[in-house]
């Protein structure tokens, strides 16, 4: 009963919730925010670098979208999964789906696991449900390596785009 209508629900839930705020809620960008108070640390990141697409100047930590065709502060990258730039102002959702999703699939992985065990002691086959089993085991290990990464970075103050930079 526990398991049917409030684990399960809850787990369902969380991606579908953070996964549609993250494609609605925009990140701030230089159009919707008049100035950024984020300094400049003139390494990579100079105080008169003016953007080639928008021609205005470039707030630090931000950099121009060319899908979204917009400049967007403290950018961390475009991200296909939800068609949106994750950036200042919908971080914690984008984190939240990582998180959410990494909970989903781990959940599914082991009750999936423990029905494959159950079954085996009463011989009955089931292939499907072991592709299933292999393939939210696998989906968990890459969801769980992207989160572990993204966490790491926000540990260190960086965005993806700023660790790109750091690396050239």
């Amino acid at each position: 009963f526990l398991e049917r209508f409030l684990i399960v629900p809850l787990l369902l839930l969380g991606p579908i919730i953070t996964g549609y705020l993250c494609m609605t809620i925009e990140p701030d960008s230089t159009k919707s925010l008049a100035d950024c108070r984020v300094p400049f640390d003139e390494i990579i990141f100079h105080s008169d670098t003016v953007c080639q697409t928008c021609h205005k100047i470039k707030p630090a930590r931000s950099k121009h979208c060319s899908i979204c065709n917009k400049c967007i502060l403290m950018v961390d990258h475009h991200c296909i999964w939800v068609n949106n730039c994750i950036g200042k102002g919908n971080y914690k959702y984008f984190y939240g789906f990582l998180l959410s999703n990494v909970m989903l699939l781990s959940y599914s992985f082991l009750r999936l696991t423990s029905i494959q065990l159950m079954s085996q002691t009463e011989n009955i086959k089931t292939k499907p449900m072991l592709v299933l089993t292999i393939l939210t085991g696998c989906f968990d290990i890459i969801v769980a390596v992207f989160s572990y990464t993204q966490f790491n970075l926000v540990h260190d103050g960086m965005t993806t785009n700023e660790q790109d930079k750091w690396f050239t």
